[in-house]
């Protein structure tokens, strides 16, 4: 049996994960980084993407997260989001709405001013959610 270790997942509002689990793989500012059992402590942010991770039985999971931390203790990781979503829980449509409304809204608003800056943080993460949509799409055709 593999090495395993706690993973606790969260938002601000409620706790969307805690278990045990063999790896990993997180979205990492600049790059997707994997952690296993034994790995040295470390806190990094992170950015919209996928969460993927192996619970202790072999299996996979996969969430969509628009950003956080991620923490590694000795025994324990802990990744704390602004926001999580389970793979059912994609909208592609509703995504490329927002993008669409975001775009619509960037025009009107000057270069350097902060509404321009959450507007372009907010299609940063529609994008990436979209990508994650497509990338679970085509995991459930396979599936079947």
């Amino acid at each position: 049996m593999a090495n395993t270790f706690q993973m606790d997942v969260v938002d601000s509002h409620h706790k969307i994960f805690s278990g045990e689990i063999t790896e990993v793989t997180a979205p990492g500012t600049m790059g997707y980084l994997t952690i296993m059992a034994g790995h040295t402590q470390l806190i990094t942010s992170l950015k919209a993407g996928e969460l993927n991770y192996t619970l202790a039985d072999g299996s996979n999971d996969v969430l969509f997260i628009s950003g956080g931390i991620l923490e590694v203790q000795l025994h324990v990781v802990t990744i704390l989001a602004d926001t999580i979503l389970r793979s059912d829980e994609l909208d592609a449509k509703a995504a490329q709405e927002a993008i669409d409304r975001a775009n619509e809204k960037i025009a009107r608003s000057p270069i350097n001013s902060k509404e321009h800056q959450q507007l372009e943080r907010e299609i940063q993460i529609m994008k990436a959610l979209i990508k994650m949509s497509r990338t679970t799409n085509k995991l459930r055709i396979k599936r079947y």
